[in-house]
């Protein structure tokens, strides 16, 4: 419904790809907001951003099929977010079983966002505190299923451990519910998380753990990064100019130039999902 009214808007025949894209994003992330001024340089930080995201997505996919295609790159604000980066859905995602593998490169999608500010401005900003948060939690989730190096903790911590109370939907990570059985939740205690706090010892490890793979995730992507930094420029500035970009338009840069993939192999091109 909402395509077809976008596409009466544009004065279209037919609902296109881009009227249906666009309604789909207005009804996940909210209204439209007004655009803000072109000379605002948080504009720039914006699509250095979602640029960043962009690009370790497609490159990251070419070695795991369990991540989704880019199906958009915005920088149109909306009630929700100011600039996002958006995903082709499989039918069965909430039905595939993940691997350490698998995980850590959804971190790393993740951090792409802050690692392209650092390599662009020299410095991360605020604007990706939360996807730090998001990566941060994806480790926890990891730590819960004994795949890091501390192997099986006698607790497990709440799934959202660093986004508590922080109401936020990302199609690329779904961590919204706990898919592992804790038997020392529930219990008829003050402590909603099991019956007694974990101690100092495994509190230590679990975080240590955590803090290794965020930056084990963040260090990759500076790699993966600074390796095809043309390429991330080009998209940054081709997204700035038009403030949106779909995922072919997206692959038609990255195809225009070799670009290194995360196993160090240079591709002349990204498949399309389409």
């Amino acid at each position: 419904n909402e395509a077809a009214l976008e596409s009466l808007r544009r004065n279209d025949s037919k609902i296109t790809k881009s009227s249906l894209y666009y309604s789909l994003d207005r009804v996940l992330e909210g209204s439209s907001l007004p655009t803000l001024p072109s000379h605002y340089d948080c504009n720039k930080v914006f699509a250095c951003h979602e640029s960043g995201v962009a690009l370790v997505s497609e490159l990251l996919r070419k070695d795991n099929d369990n991540l989704q295609a880019v199906k958009c790159v915005s920088l149109t604000p909306r009630n929700r977010s100011w600039s996002r980066t958006t995903y082709f859905m499989s039918s069965d995602k909430s039905y595939k079983i993940l691997d350490q593998n698998d995980l850590k490169k959804q971190m790393q999608v993740l951090l792409a966002g802050r690692a392209a500010e650092e390599i662009v401005y020299g410095e991360p900003t605020t604007y990706s505190a939360l996807d730090l948060s998001r990566a941060a939690d994806v480790a926890v989730k990891m730590l819960n299923s004994g795949l890091t190096d501390v192997g099986v903790l006698p607790f497990t911590f709440p799934h959202d451990f660093f986004t508590d109370g922080i109401v936020f939907s990302d199609p690329q990570v779904q961590i919204t519910r706990q898919e592992l059985l804790d038997i020392t939740s529930n219990t008829s205690t003050n402590d909603p998380h099991g019956l007694c706090p974990p101690s100092d010892a495994t509190r230590y490890k679990a975080e240590s753990a955590v803090r290794d793979l965020v930056e084990e995730a963040y260090r990759k992507d500076l790699e993966l990064l600074k390796s095809n930094r043309a390429t991330l420029d080009e998209i940054s500035a081709v997204l700035l100019e038009k403030r949106e970009l779909d995922g072919s338009e997206l692959l038609e840069i990255i195809k225009k130039s070799p670009c290194t993939t995360s196993s160090g192999t240079s591709e002349a091109n990204v498949s399309n999902p389409n």
